[in-house]
């Protein structure tokens, strides 16, 4: 049943994230958590830094006083990058009551911190320590996500730059690997909304149709 074990909504600050993160936690098995503020992103540079200094260190050549990687040959950078991706499971299966793996069915997470320019290679290695992931990139017109408290603040030039920054490298990365990405607005956001069908029909999943129009019920914005 389905036809993946991870899911991330990947977007930008207030497009309705909230509301399909609670859509798909309304299919059984499933738990998609909220943002953790760019801690994932910072986890993952941590384990490819990791990973990179043990690939110079194994070269074998002796470090000297002189060397730039002084001092590196006495730190356990392994240690660090398990330590690291120890952190990054905690964030992806920990649920409630303090239980691990094994509850659910699917696991993800939302976040809004995607203005990446190595965007791309972070996928990536979600995609590779989290098999069989897929990656829902959700978007919204911008005049509407303006209007919002967390982007009003911004310069319009320089907001509608990063906008279409972010939205330019969703697409790339969807069009270079469609089959396991899905792209969605906050307009096909409706209980009963053929685009919503089709990222069911895309993820594999037969969801209780009432469940999900219950979660349309609520409200998750925190206002403008």
């Amino acid at each position: 049943m389905g036809r993946f074990r991870h899911v991330f909504i990947v977007t930008y600050g207030r497009t309705g994230s909230t509301l399909l993160m609670q859509v798909l936690n309304a299919i059984e098995g499933y738990y998609i958590k909220g943002e953790s503020s760019g801690i994932v992103y910072s986890l993952a540079q941590t384990v490819k830094a990791a990973e990179d200094m043990l690939r110079r260190l194994e070269k074998g050549r002796r470090v000297r006083t002189v060397s730039a990687l002084y001092g590196a040959q006495h730190i356990n950078f392994a240690l660090i990058q398990k330590q690291a991706m120890t952190a990054l499971n905690q964030i992806m299966y920990r649920s409630p009551r303090g239980r691990r793996k094994g509850r659910y069915r699917v696991y993800g997470f939302k976040e809004v911190e995607y203005d990446l320019p190595d965007l791309a290679e972070h996928l990536d290695f979600l995609s590779e320590r989290f098999t069989a992931s897929a990656f829902i990139f959700l978007t919204r017109d911008h005049e509407e996500v303006a209007k919002s408290g967390f982007w009003q603040f911004v310069a319009p030039r320089n907001r509608t730059h990063r906008l279409n920054k972010m939205e330019e490298r969703f697409r790339r990365y969807a069009f270079s690997n469609a089959s396991r990405c899905f792209s969605l607005d906050y307009a096909d956001l409706e209980p009963d909304g053929a685009r919503l069908e089709q990222l069911f029909q895309f993820l594999g999943e037969d969801p209780d149709r009432e469940k999900v129009r219950k979660v349309f019920e609520k409200t998750y914005s925190y206002g403008a």
